[in-house]
């Protein structure tokens, strides 16, 4: 097993153990993997594959924007006036 296969491994096994966890930096250890398997997937020549992980990419770059922004209006709504208010708390459920 390459250092590669090692990086998206991890990265993928991380990412489904925090956002089975509920915690939206699961996203982060995910995108990083699509990454690795872009280069892997160019390097085998499988172009499909990367236009698959470049839409996997975007739907949870859209996810933890969206996890983040319903967060923080969470916050602002349960803290309001308060120094904590919009305040990232990254085990936050959005509805």
């Amino acid at each position: 097993m390459d250092l590669l296969q090692l990086l998206i491994i991890t990265m993928g096994l991380a990412g489904q153990v925090l956002i089975a966890r509920k915690h939206a930096g699961g996203y982060v250890f995910w995108i990083v993997g699509n990454i690795a398997l872009m280069f892997m997937y160019h390097g085998l020549g499988q172009f499909g594959l990367i236009a698959l992980q470049v839409a996997n990419t975007a739907i949870q770059l859209f996810a933890i924007t969206r996890w983040i922004k319903d967060q923080k209006t969470h916050a602002d709504q349960a803290c309001a006036g308060s120094a904590t208010a919009g305040a990232i708390d990254p085990s936050f459920t959005p509805a």
